[in-house]
């Protein structure tokens, strides 16, 4: 399969590709929080609307089964890591600087993965977040914090923002979905 990533320069209807990227990302982000939703026929039928039909429906359902995936990957390796430490620490001594250099790393590795074992993904950037975080919690905020607050939440939502990926056919010449953005 052949992956082109178009660097785009024009767009003829912007507010209909805003379109399709909003639905697309607020029914990704729905499915994720909620799994049960990928099966129920009331959902899916409530969700097909003017911007997402049957085929970028089920794009979504394949990126989020995927993201899912690469969740739970992430999580079983942590829990490997945190039985790797558990054994090293039991099975060494640690009477040399160095070894109670490497106990201390390793006891600190250790509380952290436990710590964060359980988080969820945070899209949109979670160094942006805990920003965010820092500026909204301010008693007296200046004109240039709020101003810097906005600017970082307007970033933050548009990284939470979603590309649509669409797969086209041999048969078909090319996306027949991409070919209606074009000529409309």
């Amino acid at each position: 399969m052949l992956t082109a990533k178009l660097d785009i320069t024009y767009i003829s209807d912007e507010e209909l590709l805003t379109g399709y990227t909003s639905s697309y990302t607020g029914l990704f982000y729905k499915m994720y929080n909620n799994q049960d939703l990928m099966g129920n026929r009331t959902f899916i039928d409530s969700e097909l609307n003017e911007h997402i039909d049957r085929s970028i429906y089920e794009f979504c359902v394949s990126d989020v089964k995927n993201k899912l995936k690469q969740h739970l990957t992430l999580k079983e390796k942590k829990l490997k890591e945190i039985e790797d430490i558990s054994k090293e620490l039991d099975e060494n001594k640690f009477k040399t600087k160095w070894g109670f250099k490497r106990k201390y790393k390793l006891i600190n590795k250790l509380a952290f993965l436990n710590r964060t074992i359980n988080n969820d993904m945070c899209f949109g950037g979670k160094a942006l977040l805990r920003e965010i975080t820092k500026l909204s919690q301010l008693q007296d905020k200046s004109d240039g914090q709020i101003k810097l607050l906005a600017e970082k939440k307007k970033e933050f939502k548009e990284n939470r923002s979603l590309g649509i990926y669409l797969v086209g056919q041999a048969n078909c010449y090319g996306n027949r979905k991409v070919f209606h953005l074009i000529l409309i």
